[in-house]
This record gives structure tokens, sequence and C-alpha cells, in this order.
């Protein structure tokens, strides 16, 4: 019971409302928790210099040319009974993050909620106690923004990642608005599948599960 109440103290604020920001720090929703969706999928950077390729073609295919973000970040899994939940810290955000999906290789659709945390070292430890902890992935993360020709409503942020003890992962994430119907879904899988071509993505290289699966095959 003392775990619960530290928990319930700390994330007491997050509780009430939440807001949930976007890679540019611009406000997507304030209220009540609301899940969100995208279409994802990852990928393994075999060939050598594949991540500086890769980096080129998303500058290349960028609005701006550039890159949007460089992030440091590590994720903290907890052991829950459906889903993933993990607490990320990153440059000068932390954040709770709940998520469902397949583990499946191919493009998939993903629902996530993501709530800021203040006290970061106490939601560690208070979520460590009372869930135990799965496992830790530490990456530096690489963000560009591709925006999609035949539906403006959709982008998508492509990460190049540079994962502690597994090496260079390439990942695609086409966020779906909120009003988004199967319609658009389809459009988001079908972005997805564009730029697994123009990456040069084979099938054999993607992979199913998240990187801390990988980590402990």
């Amino acid at each position: 019971m003392p775990i619960l109440h530290e928990f319930l103290r700390i994330f007491k604020p997050t509780l009430r409302r939440i807001t949930v920001l976007n890679y540019s720090n611009k406000k997507i929703h304030s209220g009540v928790i609301m899940p969100s969706s995208n279409i994802e999928i990852k990928a393994k950077l075999c060939q050598e210099g594949g991540l500086e390729q890769a980096e080129k073609i998303a500058a290349d295919l960028s609005k701006t040319g550039e890159i949007h973000l460089h992030l440091n970040q590590k994720d903290t899994f907890f052991t829950v009974p459906n889903g993933r939940m993990k607490l990320r810290q990153e440059n000068d955000r932390n954040v709770l993050i709940t998520y469902f999906r397949s583990d499946t290789a191919g493009p998939k659709q993903s629902t996530y909620s993501i709530a800021p945390v203040v006290e970061v070292d106490k939601m560690l430890e208070t979520l460590s106690r009372a869930l135990g902890v799965k496992g830790v992935v530490e990456k530096d993360r690489k963000v560009y923004l591709i925006e999609y020709e035949k539906q403006p409503k959709l982008t998508a942020r492509i990460h190049l990642d540079a994962v502690k003890n597994l090496g260079d992962y390439f990942e695609i994430e086409v966020v779906l608005p909120d009003d988004s119907d199967d319609a658009m879904a389809q459009q988001g899988q079908d972005f997805t599948n564009e730029l697994l071509k123009k990456f040069n993505i084979k099938e054999d290289h993607l992979i199913q599960g998240a990187y801390l699966d990988c980590l402990d095959k």
C-alpha cells in the first residue's frame, strides 16, 4: 500500500490533466488521457555505413533538408500484464509511455499514451518496486520528419538509432490523426511501405518486437 500511495502522490497531477507532445514540442492534445495511434516498423541496418546512408536519404526526403532532433534516450521497461510500459528519460524531458501493438515484422498499428513525469527518480523507484524492471534500452536517436504528398494529414517520423549493445536501427512512425478511419490507417500503411522502398529496407531486415526483445535474445 505505501508503494501505491507514493505512485499516486507523484503521478496525481498527470492523472488530472495530461498534455501529449509531439517531437516539435507542439501541443497535440490537452485534457483527459486519450490514446493515440501510429503505423510503425523497425529494421536492422545491416550494411556497412547504413546509418550514414539512411541519414542522407532522410535529409533529401525531409522538407527542411536537415535533422529535426538529436536525442539521447534511456528507456526503462516495466513488467506489466498487457502491452508495454516504459519510463523514458530523454534530453530535457521525462515521460511515461504505455503502448500496445502486435509483434509482427511488417507495418503495424500501435496505440499509445504518453504522460509527462516531473519527479523522474521517485517515479522510477516507485514503478520498479511495484512492477519490477524488465530491462533497459539506451540509444542515440536522430529524428527526421517526412510529409506524405498523397495525404497532407500524414507525417512520418524517421528514427535513426544507434542502440547500445545492439547496433544501428531504422524506425518509421507514421502518426495517425485522432479522427482517423480505416482508410486513413491504410494510407499510413501505404506511406510506410513507400518509405521502406526509398530507404532500400529489405524484408529480412525487419524486426518483430521492441529493442528490448532483441537484447534479450
